[in-house]
C-alpha cells in the first residue's frame, strides 16, 4: 500500500509531453524501406538477437490492460522484465533495455503484489556471459528504473558500459524517467557506466540509425513518457532476409493492447504514469501495422516465458 501511495503524488507532478503523434504510414514505409536496403547489404548487421528474462511475476491481467478479457488472451498474465541483446559477428553487442538485477526486482514487484500479483521470480543468471568490455552501447526504450537498472549488474570499473541517453530522455521531466536517468548518472559517477553522445545516422529520417550500431534504428513515440522510443533492429542470422525486431518498451504492457487496440487501465494512465491517450493510441496503431508487415514486436512486459524456464525467488 505504501509503495503505491508513494508513486501517486509523484506521478501527479509529471508534465505531459508536448509532442506530435507518430506518423504511422510514413514510419512503416520508412522501416520497410530500411529492411529492403539492409537486405541488399547485410554484412554489417547483428547476427543474433536474444531475449533474457531478468525477472517475471504472475499478475492479474487487469493490472496492465483495460477492458474485459477476450477468449484469445492468456490467463494468467505474466509480467516480464527482459533485457534484449543484439550481437555482431565480431563478438560485440548492444543492450536494448536492461531489465532489473535480482536484488532490485523483488522490491520493484512489491507494489504489484498488493494489487494481486504473485511474488516476483528472478531469472537464472540473466546477465551471465555479457562482457561489459564488448558492449558497444546500452540504449533504452525509456528511462524508468525497470528498464535501466540492470546495467548495475554489469558493473565493472575497468570496463564501464557505454550508455546512450537520447535528447528527449535527457530533457524529460516525467518524474520516474528523471529517476531512472539519475540511476544511470550515478552508475557513471561510480565508474560502472560511461555516458556517450546519442549520435544518429540520417537524423532527418523518422527512423534514423544509431551511430556505431549498424542495423539499429530508433523511432520516437512519446506518450508513455516524453523520452519513449522504439528500438528497431535488423538481424541477419541465416541465409534468408534480415529479421526486423521492434523493442516497444511500454507502449503496451500486454500483447492484447496491440491485438485489440486497448489501453492500460484508467488508474494506471491517470495516477501512476500520466500517459497521453491520443499519442498512445497512434503508437498502438503503429505496432499493429508493423506486426502486419512482418516485424517481430517485443512487448517488454509480456515476453512469453518458455515452459520449463527456471527461476529463483528474488532476494
Amino acid at each position: 500500500m505504501r509503495g503505491i501511495a508513494a508513486l501517486v503524488p509523484l506521478a501527479l507532478l509529471a508534465a505531459a509531453p508536448g509532442a506530435r503523434a507518430v506518423d504511422v504510414g510514413a514510419t512503416v514505409a520508412a522501416l520497410e524501406a530500411l529492411r529492403d536496403r539492409w537486405a541488399g547489404d547485410p554484412s554489417a548487421l547483428p547476427v543474433s538477437f536474444e531475449t533474457r528474462l531478468t525477472a517475471w511475476q504472475t499478475a492479474p491481467r487487469g493490472l496492465v490492460l483495460a477492458g474485459d478479457r477476450t477468449p484469445d488472451e492468456e490467463d494468467p498474465y505474466v509480467m516480464t522484465h527482459p533485457l534484449f541483446l543484439f550481437r555482431w559477428a565480431d563478438g560485440t553487442s548492444a543492450v536494448a533495455d536492461a531489465g532489473l538485477a535480482p536484488e532490485d526486482a523483488r522490491g520493484f514487484g512489491r507494489a504489484s503484489e498488493f494489487l494481486g500479483a504473485d511474488a516476483t521470480v528472478c531469472g537464472e543468471a540473466p546477465f551471465a556471459g555479457i562482457d561489459p568490455a564488448t558492449v558497444r552501447a546500452a540504449v533504452f526504450s525509456h528511462l524508468h528504473v525497470d528498464h535501466v537498472k540492470g546495467v548495475a549488474a554489469l558493473c565493472r570499473a575497468d570496463a564501464p558500459v557505454p550508455v546512450r541517453i537520447s535528447p528527449e530522455q535527457e530533457a524529460s521531466d516525467e518524474r520516474f524517467e528523471a529517476s531512472g536517468r539519475g540511476e544511470l548518472l550515478a552508475l557513471a559517477e561510480a565508474g560502472c557506466a560511461r555516458v556517450e553522445p546519442f549520435d544518429l545516422v540520417d537524423e532527418a529520417s523518422v527512423a534514423p540509425g544509431l551511430a556505431g550500431l549498424p542495423g539499429l534504428h530508433r523511432v520516437t513515440v512519446p506518450g508513455h513518457t516524453p523520452g519513449s522510443q522504439l528500438i528497431v533492429g535488423f538481424v541477419h542470422d541465416g541465409a534468408g532476409p534480415p529479421r526486423g525486431v521492434v523493442v516497444s518498451g511500454d507502449v503496451v504492457n500486454h500483447r492484447a493492447g496491440i491485438r485489440h487496440d486497448r489501453p492500460k487501465p484508467w488508474w494506471y494512465r491517470r495516477l501512476l504514469v500520466r500517459e497521453v491517450d491520443e499519442l498512445q493510441a497512434e503508437n498502438r496503431h503503429l505496432l499493429a501495422r508493423l506486426e502486419a508487415a512482418g516485424f517481430e514486436v517485443q512487448v517488454n512486459h509480456h515476453v512469453p516465458v518458455p515452459e520449463g524456464t527456471k527461476g529463483v525467488p528474488c532476494p
